[in-house]
């Protein structure tokens, strides 16, 4: 799975802000990030021996300048993400699994409100 997957399976549900790879960019004030970051190899392995399954993970990151704008937008991508079976883009996804609810982040430079959650995805390799 890769972030344009996760991207496309925003965008299906209809979220019209802007989104952006790995960081949050100064502008605009409300938008999205997605970063993927380590994750768990596969557990399965075909019969010679190469993997058939990834579990990576992400990082979903919301901003906007009023705190429950940000809050509710976070809460309705934890809503999209978490316990889904679904296909996102050319990835075959088992399931998608948010590890905890959106909490407060930080407040930025900038004082708009940034709000994260991690999520897993179980993800089929190859044909």
């Amino acid at each position: 799975m890769r972030l344009e997957d996760l991207e496309a399976h925003v965008r299906a549900h209809e979220v019209e802000w802007p989104i952006r790879a790995h960081e949050l960019p100064t502008d605009p004030d409300t938008c999205l990030a997605f970063r993927g970051y380590g994750g768990e190899p596969g557990r399965y392995r075909d019969d010679d021996g190469r993997p058939t399954d990834d579990y990576p993970r992400f990082q979903v990151l919301v901003r906007d300048p009023d705190d429950l704008t940000a809050e509710s937008m976070a809460r309705n991508l934890w809503e999209i993400m978490h316990g889904k079976h679904t296909i996102v883009g050319a990835a075959r996804v088992l399931w998608l699994e948010a590890l905890q609810r959106p909490v407060l982040m930080r407040k930025d430079e900038s004082g708009r409100f940034v709000y994260v959650f991690n999520i897993v995805s179980h993800t089929m390799i190859g044909d």
